[in-house]
């Protein structure tokens, strides 16, 4: 993986991209700070 995060412009999507919860349960997507349930 830390090979990976240094590719050019990865480590800024990893900053970016949405936190994803409740896997396995009720998957949610966090985009800055508000929950969006996934399909």
């Amino acid at each position: 993986m830390k090979a990976f995060e240094k590719l050019p412009k990865v480590d800024e999507y990893l900053e970016k991209r949405p936190e994803i919860i409740d896997v396995g349960t009720s998957p949610k997507l966090i985009i800055d700070g508000i929950e969006y349930e996934t399909g």
